[in-house]
């Protein structure tokens, strides 16, 4: 499943952004990819090898925490089913 990481710390790169992960118990996390944007809200996505309960639960897990005095945002991608 793919999730959106939000507010991230504004100097975070995908190398930070992996070791971040690992660090909260996903080392398996891959496909790190910073969202591009005007950097008033840096973001991240990545994948995660797990079902979409999982996913939601990883989220709320990510939701409030604090990262260099970032208060990150989680959401998983939901497709549409036929896509």
């Amino acid at each position: 499943m793919r999730i959106l990481l939000a507010n991230l710390p504004a100097d975070a790169d995908a190398g930070a952004v992996t070791a971040f992960l690992a660090g909260h118990g996903m080392a398996d996390a891959t496909d790190v990819t910073l969202v591009p944007g005007s950097g008033s809200e840096p973001a991240a996505t990545f994948e995660l090898p797990v079902s979409a309960a999982v996913a939601e639960t990883v989220a709320l897990h990510l939701s409030g925490k604090a990262w260099q005095g970032q208060v990150l945002r989680a959401t998983v991608f939901v497709t549409p089913a036929g896509d």
